[in-house]
């Protein structure tokens, strides 16, 4: 990527059925076509994505890990995909939801499937 060059962002995921990829993949377009890139491979993730992107244009994303039931949270720092899981224990992160705050902090709502709640995160 080109700083100072607008690019159109889009987020294709792993559809949890043994498809190309095995976990969340950021897909940008230049003017020569798509590039994509795995985010996460650990196991079964990146079922029920969301993504944001920060006022530097880069991509924040949330999604369930299905192996191990948990919330998990990736960002972009501009160099390498940071990645952590932001709920556990028990079976929680489907259905998530991400937003960033003008501060660009993250806040997401989810599924705990466990609880049958529904919940909310933000980092502090």
């Amino acid at each position: 990527m080109v700083y100072g060059t607008e690019y159109e962002w889009y987020i294709v995921a792993d559809d949890g059925n043994s498809g190309v990829t095995t976990g969340p993949t950021w897909s940008y377009t230049t003017e020569h076509g798509w590039i994509t890139e795995t985010v996460d491979s650990a196991d079964m993730v990146g079922t029920y994505t969301s993504l944001a992107l920060d006022s530097a244009g880069r991509p924040h994303i949330s999604y369930h890990d299905r192996t191990n039931g948990d919330l998990r949270y990736a960002r972009w720092d501009g160099s390498a995909w940071q990645k952590e899981a932001v709920d556990e224990p028990g079976n929680v992160g489907e259905y998530t939801s991400i937003v960033l705050d003008s501060s660009g902090r993250p806040h997401i709502s989810y599924h705990d499937i466990t609880n049958r709640d529904l919940k909310y995160t933000r980092w502090q």
